[in-house]
């Protein structure tokens, strides 16, 4: 009876039996109402990907990504991440090629004289600036990619500081740590008569090297800064600064123009 239900079975050429299913089973239903597989999620490879490249770029820009860098107004650029033996001779080197240069700076620490790793490149011209800007940011210097951005302001918006009022009392900046008052004192009572004088510490750190000398009078402390002023004391490294130390009122001017607070003024007595 089976095989005249199918005559076809067996016969050459006859096409293949369809497989047998079994009971239950609907395949039909899967043509219906087929599967839904979500989309597998794709791997994600910023260093890859443009738009990841853009988003990592920007972060090295020192910008949030999306963000356009703000526009060049003037050309005075700030330089971060600078090695510790770049000096203001190195850094106008680096940027020379980007335009003509009017100061570079590195900033060093008052106390220690190292770099402080930062420093801030004047150009002539905002374009210069610019291209200082988009050359050199993330450009690697002895090691260290640089971060170069505008800097918060120009050097030329700023009021020029006024001139300490003139006074007997001197302020005295890159005195050698180990100087001794002895020392000081011998040094400046060449010019006058010394009245009083004081090496300014700082907790935990001794000398700051400064200090402050207080002669008989202003033409005795005028004479002082002419002789000694840019002089290089005993055990020292580099010239010191002898200037006039700023009176109350010259510190009460300061703040009053938003300016950084000048060194200690005068002393008691």
């Amino acid at each position: 009876e089976d095989e005249a239900a199918s005559p076809t079975r067996g016969h050459p050429g006859a096409p293949p039996s369809p497989p047998r299913v079994p009971e239950g089973h609907h395949p039909a239903e899967h043509s219906r109402h087929p599967t839904k597989h979500k989309n597998p999620p794709h791997p994600t490879y910023p260093h890859l990907h443009p738009c990841g490249a853009k988003m990592a770029q920007e972060i090295d820009n020192g910008s949030s990504p999306g963000v356009p860098p703000p526009p060049v107004t003037h050309s005075n650029v700030y330089v971060k991440n600078l090695a510790d033996e770049i000096d203001d001779e190195i850094l106008r080197s680096v940027f020379a090629d980007q335009g003509e240069i009017r100061s570079a700076c590195v900033m060093v620490d008052q106390v220690t004289k190292k770099s402080r790793n930062f420093g801030f490149v004047k150009f002539e011209h905002v374009g210069s600036a610019e291209n200082a800007i988009r050359t050199l940011n993330n450009h690697e210097v002895a090691g260290r990619r640089l971060v170069v951005k505008l800097a918060d302001a120009d050097t030329d918006e700023k009021q020029a500081p006024a001139e300490p009022t003139p006074s007997d009392n001197l302020y005295v900046r890159g005195l050698p740590p180990s100087i001794s008052p002895e020392q000081l004192h011998a040094m400046f009572s060449i010019y006058g008569t010394v009245c009083q004088l004081k090496i300014l510490t700082r907790p935990g750190m001794g000398s700051t090297g400064e200090a402050l000398v207080r002669m008989a009078d202003t033409q005795q402390a005028s004479w002082a800064i002419q002789n000694l002023s840019l002089a290089t004391p005993p055990d020292a490294s580099q010239p010191m600064l002898v200037r006039f130390a700023d009176s109350a009122e010259d510190k009460s001017r300061r703040r009053t123009n938003v300016r950084p607070k000048g060194p200690p003024g005068g002393m008691g007595g």
